[in-house]
């Protein structure tokens, strides 16, 4: 584990000698567990690097070669007394808050995935999602895996974003990843940095980041969309707290205690109408109008014109849908 005293080179054979107990995995496998660039990775365990790795970076290399929280915050404390120790940067100040709040409500984060082209059906969710107040302090959208949760929510939070000027902040929980889910405090991090806050400013303790997160969105109009949270527990911290900001979660769970406690609207998705998949699947396979025959429906192909007879093939193949036929239906 880490110590105290270690200097800039000690902390970076720590840094190599986790990931060698974690099973040595490559520079692919990290990037794939931090999303953190191959270039990146090996430049923070180079033993001839004179500075330190950023404080954010090493939070995602221990956790991705297996640190639990506390072993983490083990990390952290390490960190920022070999920072403290290096003579290329001057002790860190007290954290107060104003310092940091004019930095953060200068930046405005624009963190939303991009919308999907072409998006269909979801209609009534999307009508009660439209009549929801605006001074409710979060929406909830429920859902086995695989409905379209994540979907709806980045479509509707595109479409209300012009009402959140002061930014619009995105997260993935991993609440049903193969991954460890997220921790309260690393969310927090992820999210205060977001918003301006430098890593090395953020505090340890996780009641200090949950005021610092609610101080840096006082009197500010954000929407902050929380996919995959694994259940209340998970995803109440991280609620904003000021009247003009809106969360909006994602959840395989009911989250009833926000319902309940915290006043959330909650809209819970069911399987598509028939109309709406075979809608659906027309965007999916780039395909032209579906037509009903006698069998079921057939899918024309795209572009619709070529040789009489013989259409153009589908970039994705012909697809054809067929009804299910009676014992004693005809062939058509």
């Amino acid at each position: 584990m880490p110590q105290d005293d270690m200097d800039v080179a000690d902390f970076v054979r720590g840094l190599r000698s986790i990931k060698f107990w974690a099973g040595d995995p490559s520079l692919e496998v990290l990037y794939r567990r931090t999303g953190v660039a191959t270039s990146t990775l090996s430049d923070a365990l180079n033993p001839q690097r004179r500075r330190l790795p950023s404080l954010e970076l090493v939070r995602s290399l221990v956790r991705a070669c297996g640190a639990n929280a506390v072993q983490a915050a083990q990390w952290e404390r390490a960190w920022r007394s070999a920072r403290a120790r290096d003579s290329r940067f001057a002790a860190a100040r007290p954290l107060t808050t104003r310092g940091l709040l004019p930095l953060a409500q200068d930046w405005t984060p624009r963190q939303l995935p991009s919308d999907i082209s072409g998006f269909t059906g979801r209609a009534d969710a999307l009508v009660l999602l439209a009549g929801i107040r605006r001074d409710a302090p979060a929406t909830v959208i429920t859902g086995t895996a695989g409905i379209g949760k994540t979907a709806l929510a980045v479509h509707w939070a595109h479409q209300v974003a012009a009402h959140y000027p002061d930014g619009q902040l995105y997260l993935d929980l991993r609440g049903r990843a193969t991954d460890p889910a997220l921790t309260t405090s690393e969310a927090l991090s992820l999210l205060l940095q977001s918003l301006g806050v430098p890593g090395e400013r953020i505090p340890l303790d996780l009641n200090l980041q949950m005021g610092l997160y609610r101080s840096v969105l006082a009197n500010r109009r954000v929407l902050v969309v929380l996919d995959n949270a694994l259940d209340v527990a998970h995803v109440r911290p991280l609620l904003p707290s000021g009247h003009n900001c809106h969360a909006l979660v994602t959840s395989r769970d009911t989250l009833t205690g926000l319902v309940v406690r915290e006043g959330a609207a909650r809209i819970s998705l069911d399987t598509f109408a028939p109309a709406e998949s075979v809608d659906t699947l027309r965007v999916v396979l780039c395909i032209m109008p579906i037509s009903p025959r006698s069998s079921g429906y057939r899918a024309t192909t795209w572009p619709p014109s070529g040789t009489p007879g013989k259409p153009w093939p589908s970039p994705l193949g012909t697809a054809t849908l067929r009804q299910p036929r009676s014992p004693n239906s005809k062939q058509a």
